[in-house]
């Protein structure tokens, strides 16, 4: 069994949404990496999919950018 799947989140659905906020918000991966206190190099990692940020830096990026740990995390359930 690959590493990745026996993670619940899924790391490229993450980055993702990171790059979501990323655009949304009109900032550069840098300016995003500095208001987290992380390097430029591992945002783009998280965007990649190859790295995943650590929980105390969801809580950060939520917190951040007033956004969901179940939307950031796609944790949400689409409601039919």
């Amino acid at each position: 069994m690959d590493k990745r799947d026996r993670h619940w989140v899924k790391p490229q659905l993450v980055g993702e949404r990171i790059n979501d906020l990323i655009r949304e918000r009109n900032i550069s991966q840098r300016e995003f990496a500095k208001k987290l206190g992380v390097r430029d190099s591992i945002v783009s990692m998280w965007i990649w999919g190859t790295r995943e940020p650590r929980v105390a830096t969801v809580i950060r990026i939520c917190e951040t950018f007033d956004v969901s740990a179940d939307w950031l995390l796609c944790l949400e359930k689409n409601e039919n």
